[in-house]
């Protein structure tokens, strides 16, 4: 009977071989399913039986596996783009190995696009035949690895053609396409665009939106236009060229359907009103020899309306109204067919003019040697002959030290620290309704100083400190003033002293003071006054 044994040597030293590590075969082969490192050694194969024994060995040497540790991935490039695999491969080192890039199972191309590094191939300047299957196959004499990715090459839709206009009604179309082909990015939707090439041709405006899916919508039409239409693609890369143009289509006129907007009622003067709107754009016309008419008449008076008619603009200035009163505007469409549905009512007002009186009743009340109140009585609305922005509060010392400051307290109360450099020690009022200062919040405490050049701290000590105190109202324009007759002594400066101040009108409407020795202004001058603190 022949007995065969395997033995494996380590040195002079040799051991049988035994256990799961191995599969002994009945036809005398030796398997090792899974070989390791320390599987490497000389093994040797005894075949005997009653009549002799005969022995084989051979050297078994243990390599690491070639494996690819960075795999191609797949790749979406834009037409015209750059695009590279990665193929990292990990071998044993007495091994050679080589890598080759196949496309599609074949060889690639002999194309200078094409360029093979080390561990990696690049693409340059990707075509549509770009696309498919890339491989990375490693060889060496010992085993075999491969490892392949899909490439997708990707573009902006092609535009869509075939453009019909069927189903064609007075204010409605139907509109039909085929699409163009996607390059491999779904169309996510279709832009509509429209000419009108009676009132703008060659200038394109947009229409609608639609679903990548739709190929056909119904279009709703303006009277009066001479339509043509085209179609844009767009997909996630992003739009395609127009389509053609489609056929021309021309609508019917008809009375306009809307009416101007943001109608507005301002003064430019005492005696204007500006009526202002903003106009119907041609499409909205409707038809031929597009006009307005404007209407206004006194609110809260039983008078009759006022029409007149104006061109195709955007502005109407009514002549002799009274000063700052509200008016009811109404801005009517036609055109040759007829008016447009009537206009909802707007409100507005004349024009303003400086306020006839000055705030009275003004007081002064020192609080510390840094800080001092104002009150005053405020100026009746219907004096104010325009809308109330607040009142100016200006103050002075006796060296010329100016302060001018605007305050929103329309409630006749205002605050101020008269410590340091550039703060008041003493103060104005004006009652101003300049639409320059209409930015601020009404009701609040805050304030601007406007120092005139010179911010050195109050040289006053407590118990000496010296105020001026007056009223202005209006833009600039000055007039007498109460002062309270808790206030100590007050005594009167003549204009141009260097402790007197004084104002006049402000062409710009700023409300500025300004000081030293001026002609007496257009409406009126400041009184200065001076009293001294406890």
């Amino acid at each position: 009977m022949l007995e065969i044994l395997f033995s494996r040597f380590k040195g002079a030293k040799g051991s049988i071989l035994q256990g799961d590590h191995y599969v002994f075969h009945n036809n005398g082969t030796l398997e090792i399913p899974v070989a390791q490192k320390d599987s490497s050694g000389t093994y040797a194969c005894v075949a005997g039986n009653k009549l002799g024994k005969v022995q084989n060995e051979v050297q078994l040497e243990i390599k690491e596996p070639t494996m690819i540790i960075k795999q191609p991935e797949y790749k979406m490039v834009q037409r015209n783009g750059q695009v590279s695999f990665e193929c990292t491969i990990k071998y044993d080192p007495t091994l050679i190995p080589t890598v080759t890039w196949l496309k599609d199972s074949g060889e690639l191309s002999n194309d200078e696009r094409f360029i093979v590094g080390k561990y990696n191939l690049t693409i340059m300047n990707v075509t549509d035949k770009d696309g498919g299957t890339y491989t990375c196959l490693v060889n060496t004499t010992l085993d075999s690895v491969s490892a392949s990715a899909v490439l997708t090459v990707v573009d902006r839709p092609d535009p869509p053609f075939d453009l019909e206009l069927t189903d064609k009604q007075e204010r409605s179309v139907q509109l039909t396409w085929v699409p163009g082909d996607d390059n491999n990015s779904p169309i996510t939707k279709y832009i509509i665009e429209y000419e009108d090439a009676m009132h703008e041709p060659g200038i394109w405006h947009y229409h609608m939106d639609v679903l990548g899916i739709q190929t056909t919508v119904q279009l709703k039409l303006s009277p009066y236009v001479k339509y043509s239409f085209r179609v844009i693609a767009v997909n996630e890369i992003g739009k395609s060229q127009p389509s053609d143009p489609s056929e021309r289509y021309l609508t019917e006129s008809a009375k306009p359907d809307e009416n101007p907007t943001v109608i507005q009622g301002n003064g430019s003067e005492p005696d204007k009103l500006v009526i202002m709107w903003e106009p119907l754009k041609r499409i909205q016309s409707n038809g031929p020899g597009l006009r307005y008419q404007v209407s206004w008449r006194q609110k809260d008076v039983d008078d009759e309306w006022t029409s007149v008619p104006a061109a195709n603009v955007s502005k109407y200035i009514v002549s002799g109204t009274p000063t700052f009163v509200p008016y009811e505007i109404k801005v009517q469409a036609l055109n040759d067919l007829g008016f447009a549905p009537e206009p909802s009512t707007a409100i507005g007002y004349s024009g303003e003019d400086l306020p006839m009186v000055a705030p009275e009743n003004l007081e002064v009340h020192v609080v510390n040697s840094t800080l001092a109140k104002v009150r005053w009585d405020p100026v009746p609305l219907n004096l104010v002959r325009g809308h109330l922005r607040g009142y100016n509060t200006m103050s002075r010392r006796p060296d010329g030290y100016l302060s001018n400051s605007e305050s929103e307290a329309v409630d006749g109360h205002f605050q101020r620290d008269a410590t340091g450099a550039g703060t008041t020690r003493g103060a104005a009022a004006a009652a101003d309704n300049d639409p320059e200062l209409s930015g601020e919040k009404t009701g609040t405490k805050s304030h601007r100083e406007e120092d005139a050049a010179d911010d050195r701290p109050c040289p006053c000590a407590a118990g000496g400190s010296h105020f001026g105190t007056a009223v202005l109202a209006g833009n600039g324009t000055a007039f007498p003033s109460a002062i309270s007759e808790a206030q100590p002594a007050l005594t009167s400066l003549p204009a141009g002293d260097p402790g007197s101040w004084s104002t006049f009108p402000d062409p710009e409407g700023m409300g500025r003071l300004q000081m030293g020795n001026v002609p007496p202004p257009r409406l009126g001058v400041i009184i200065p006054l001076i009293f001294t603190t406890p």
